[in-house]
Parts: C-alpha cells; sequence; structure tokens
C-alpha cells in the first residue's frame, strides 16, 4: 500500500521533515513587481522581500491548480491532502478538484482533503500529525478522524510589523497603514473558523510580543500534550525571544521554529510571527 501527503507550499517544513519520502509540496504562485514567480522551498525569500518593499501595486497570489495537486497524487492507494484555509484561498476547491479526478481513475483509491483552516506552520502542524500516523501505520480513517478533530481545536495567532502588503490590497486602510507604520504599531490577530479577527494592537516589539503571548491564554487554556509551532519572516532571534516568553507563561510540550515560505512573506511581510497549537 503506497501512501502520500500532499499540501501546498504554504507550509513550511524542517529538515527532519524534509527526510520523509511520504510528502510533497505543491507550489502557489505570486506575481510582484512585474514577476510572476512560483512560490517554491527554492523561492530566495529575500530578493522577495526587496520586491515587496520596491512594488507600488498590489502583489497577487494564484492557488496550486488541480492538475498540480492530481499529478502529486496520482498512484498512490492513500491521499491526504493539505491546505491553507478556504477562506483565504481557492486552494481547497482545486484539491478536491483533484481528489475527483483520482477517484475517476480508480474507484478504490482512498483521498480526505483537509480544510487546515489555518496556514503556514499551521499546515505544517497538520503534516506532521500525518506523518506520525503514517509511521505508526494507522488505518487511513483514524488518520482521518484524528485530524480533523485538531483541526477543530487548532489554534493560529500571529502579529505583524509591516502591514503594508495588507494595505496594498484593500484589507488594511491607507489610513490605518500609515498610522501603524509611524507609531510602530502592530496588529495582534487571530483565527477563527479560518478567517483572521484582529483583536489587540500593540506600540513597539516588546508590547506587541508581551500581547502576542498574552493573547495565547484568550484562545485556549489547555497546553502541556501540544506543540507550539512558530513561523518568522527572517527575524529566527525575535521567534526565540517568543518561543522563551511563551514557555514561561505556558507548559507547551515542545516548540518548533520555522522559516517562512515565500506565500507567507508576501502577506507577513519581514518580521511578521505566526503562531499555531
Amino acid at each position: 500500500m503506497t501512501r502520500i501527503i500532499v499540501v501546498d507550499s504554504c507550509a513550511e517544513f524542517n529538515e527532519e521533515m524534509l527526510l520523509q519520502n511520504n510528502t510533497k509540496r505543491v507550489p502557489f504562485f505570486i506575481d510582484v513587481n512585474g514577476k510572476y514567480l512560483m512560490a517554491d522551498p527554492e523561492m530566495d525569500i529575500d530578493s522577495l522581500i526587496n520586491d515587496l518593499k520596491e512594488t507600488k501595486e498590489v502583489t497577487k497570489s494564484a492557488a496550486p491548480t488541480p492538475d498540480s495537486f492530481y499529478e502529486a497524487g496520482k498512484g498512490y492507494d492513500e491521499v491526504f491532502y493539505v491546505t491553507i484555509s478556504s477562506k483565504l484561498s481557492t486552494t481547497y476547491n482545486n484539491a478536491y478538484i483533484a481528489k475527483t479526478m483520482l477517484e475517476e481513475d480508480n474507484p478504490n483509491v482512498k483521498v480526505h482533503v483537509f480544510d487546515s483552516k489555518s496556514a503556514a506552520c499551521g499546515e505544517t502542524l497538520l503534516v506532521e500529525m500525518i506523518q506520525k500516523g503514517i509511521k505508526e501505520n494507522e488505518t487511513f480513517e483514524k488518520i482521518v478522524s484524528d485530524v480533523e478533530v485538531k483541526i477543530s481545536d487548532i489554534q493560529t495567532v500571529f502579529v505583524l510589523e509591516d502591514i503594508s502588503t495588507l494595505v496594498k490590497n484593500g484589507r488594511v486602510s491607507k489610513i490605518k497603514g500609515f498610522l501603524a507604520s509611524k507609531l510602530s504599531i502592530f496588529p495582534i490577530s487571530v483565527g477563527v473558523d479560518g478567517e483572521i479577527d484582529v483583536r489587540h494592537q500593540a506600540r513597539g516589539v516588546k508590547n506587541a510580543l508581551i500581547k502576542t503571548v498574552d493573547t495565547i491564554s484568550e484562545v485556549s487554556n489547555l497546553f502541556s500534550d501540544k506543540t507550539l509551532y512558530i513561523t518568522h519572516v527572517k527575524n529566527e532571534d525575535r521567534a526565540k525571544i517568543l518561543k522563551d516568553m511563551a514557555l514561561v507563561k505556558y507548559d507547551f510540550k515542545d516548540v518548533k521554529i520555522f522559516e517562512a515560505t515565500g506565500l507567507s512573506t508576501i502577506y507577513a511581510n519581514k518580521n511578521g510571527l505566526i503562531m499555531a497549537f
């Protein structure tokens, strides 16, 4: 029996995950500063950040195609698709089209599409959970059931220093963006059923990190059986500070830090931090 996990390229991988041969990533595409780029693991994030700074145009992203999901899952007996929140992208729909294509090819194939209702390291968390289930030879049905239960409980918290992309694409007003930049205001947001909810605003890096850690307790009160996943956009030092602060206040069983992919970078921008648990 052959099994494969297929996840969009918003998910981050560490070295341990890269060594697994049961996982593939399919790319987003990014239209920025006159360039159309494939947001794959080889993307130059520093160059992307420079393009984000230079462009005055709206930076756009395109979801992985149904064909890319289909080709990645073709020929396997069991396929687990993991996507960014369906509220943020058409990626889930495209993966579901691929599911129907695989089932038309082979009525005996087992395929499930997970809507992570998260992004970045929230997807990573789910991929690691599926990898563990495969390693322990759990059934397809048990893996699906366990992961869907986790999705219903997954929490995402993030803090942004640079909201220029959100201003350019109209998700934040130009006035708010100007004030946030001039006054060093950091919006702190949470994921609510796959959508973004701005909970707090803090002035300055120190206050923003404190408020971000405090926000964790607003969305959950059980931590001892959970791993905290942190994504950073080119600021590992700040991610480590956030990790240390979180471990002082909460009893997470572990903390894992990842560097942001291209897709996370265009929305979180440099120094952005995303947490999932």
